[in-house]
Parts: C-alpha cells; sequence; structure tokens
C-alpha cells in the first residue's frame, strides 16, 4: 500500500465520495477542502503531496493556484477534474503546468484510473522533494567547506604570529607559557575542523 497526502477540492459531493474511497481504500491520506479552507496555502506549505481540484469553482481559481505553486516552486502536484466536454480547459491546464486531467464524470468513476494517475503524480511530488532536500545539503557542505578553509586560514596566521612571538620571548617568561597556549589552543581547533 502506498502513503501519501492528497487534498480533493470539489463541491460536488458524488465525486468527493468516489476519490476519496478510491484513494482511502488504496492507502492514501485524503483530506477533503471545506469552505473557508485556504486551499492555497495549505498547498504553498505542502501540507499535501497531490491536490485533486475542481475546475470552475467560485471558491478556488485553479490557475492562479497553480501559478501560486509553480513560483513558490513547492513539491506539489496538481490533478485538475474537468468536465468532458471543456477539453480546451484541459488543454490549458496542461500547458499550464497541471500534473494531469481526469475528465468528468467518466474518469472520476473509474477507480484506476484515479489511482493511477494519483500514484504517478505522488512518485514525482516525492523525487521533486528528494531532489530539493539533496540541492539543500549540497549548498550546506559547501558553505560548511568554505567557512571551514577560512577558519584555517585564521588559524594558521594566528599560529604563525604565535611562533614568531615564541622566539621574540624567552622561555623563562611568563609570556612564553601563554604564547605556548596559544599555539597549543590553535592546534585543537584545527585539529576539529578537520574532523
Amino acid at each position: 500500500n502506498m502513503t501519501g497526502s492528497i487534498l480533493i477540492v470539489s463541491t460536488d459531493q458524488a465525486i468527493v465520495r468516489i476519490t476519496s474511497e478510491s484513494l482511502a481504500d488504496a492507502g492514501y491520506t485524503v483530506t477533503v477542502a471545506h469552505e473557508g479552507m485556504d486551499v492555497e496555502r495549505y498547498c504553498l506549505a505542502e501540507q499535501c503531496e497531490v491536490v485533486l481540484v475542481e475546475a470552475g469553482l467560485k471558491s478556488v481559481d485553479c490557475l492562479a493556484l497553480l501559478k501560486s505553486m509553480q513560483v513558490a516552486k513547492t513539491s506539489t502536484e496538481m490533478i485538475v477534474l474537468v468536465q468532458s466536454d471543456a477539453q480546451d480547459l484541459a488543454d490549458l491546464f496542461l500547458k499550464s503546468g497541471a500534473f494531469d486531467i481526469l475528465l468528468l464524470p467518466e474518469e472520476v468513476s473509474n477507480r484506476y484510473r484515479i489511482k493511477s494517475v494519483v500514484l504517478h503524480a505522488m512518485e514525482l511530488s516525492r523525487l521533486e522533494h528528494r531532489q530539493t532536500q539533496a540541492q539543500k545539503m549540497e549548498s550546506l557542505g559547501r558553505m560548511t567547506g568554505g567557512v571551514a578553509h577560512d577558519f584555517n586560514n585564521l588559524l594558521t596566521s594566528v599560529m604563525g604570529h604565535a611562533h614568531l612571538l615564541r622566539q621574540e620571548v624567552g622561555s623563562e617568561t611568563m609570556a612564553y607559557g601563554y604564547v605556548e597556549q596559544i599555539n597549543d589552543t590553535c592546534k585543537r581547533a584545527a585539529a576539529l575542523i578537520h574532523e
């Protein structure tokens, strides 16, 4: 069983019931948008991996939501439910970047088609999320390496000056002990960087 989170946005109770049952039976966690719910905020916060949204709702502008998700670079995928006689609208959503279209009413009653489309959208969402995480880790690694390099350069300078100072003061002076402590501390700090 596949587990994943899906948001269904539709005012048609038959659509909600059929899609919810089909997806819940397949092991998905299904949330149905309620009146007053901020669907855009929910999607942008990536609280779902896939959003199934009915085109033509007064409460949700699907194209605007899709654009917001693209601008925010979320890994949430959108599947749009479109009336079968609105092919131009379906084409518009696909050209605008929707993951897929489910035609109403025939494809929504086909449980296999719903599960198949959602499974593919879920896989893409997860791949995009993993890629984003990998990019973040790579950036963090580069930044950390740069900071370590800069810090090591500073330590080298301090150790060099401590060496010069040690030559200037006699080993019998109190200052010589302080210079040795500076040198030892720098060596320990350098060892930490190389771990």
